[in-house]
């Protein structure tokens, strides 16, 4: 399985997101010019999984947000932070909707995936581990946490 989502998008239009199953998994929205503006999940407290999600955003889509792709998978929380960690490697900060993630706690569960699931998953984060180079300024500002939690 590739990191990143390659899937083709769909528009979010009431028809394509009733035509969605309750599974769990991870989303993309993006707008007209394919731009990804949020990454979510559909985790187990969602109501009616993927379909209940993407019909919120639907509803209130956020960052001019107008088409959508998913992935189902049971290991939605891992794959959700892969998305994210991906996104933030490529493009040095997160979608412009993703503003509930704390970009130094992704940079912190990066480096302990890697140390838990191997390289595969550190190249994933960059080739030295920091998902993204922003961080190596501001990192003598949280190294006290990190080293503390993480030795």
């Amino acid at each position: 399985m590739a990191v990143r989502l390659d899937k083709p998008w769909n528009a979010l239009t009431d028809a394509n997101v009733a035509a969605l199953a309750g599974h769990l998994g991870v989303y993309q929205l993006a707008n007209a010019v394919d731009e990804i503006v949020y990454i979510g999940v559909a985790d187990a407290r969602t109501a009616f999984g993927l379909r209940g999600e993407l019909t919120a955003m639907r509803d209130n889509p956020p960052a001019g947000a107008v088409q959508f792709r998913i992935e189902v998978t049971m290991s939605y929380r891992t794959r959700h932070l892969e998305l994210l960690q991906a996104y933030l490697h490529d493009h040095g900060g997160l979608p412009v909707a993703n503003t509930d993630i704390d970009q130094a706690g992704l940079y912190f569960q990066c480096l302990e995936n890697g140390r838990q699931r191997g390289p595969d998953l550190q190249r994933s984060c960059g080739n030295d581990g920091f998902p993204h180079r922003w961080l190596v300024r501001h990192l003598e500002e949280i190294q006290t946490t990190c080293y503390v939690r993480h030795g």
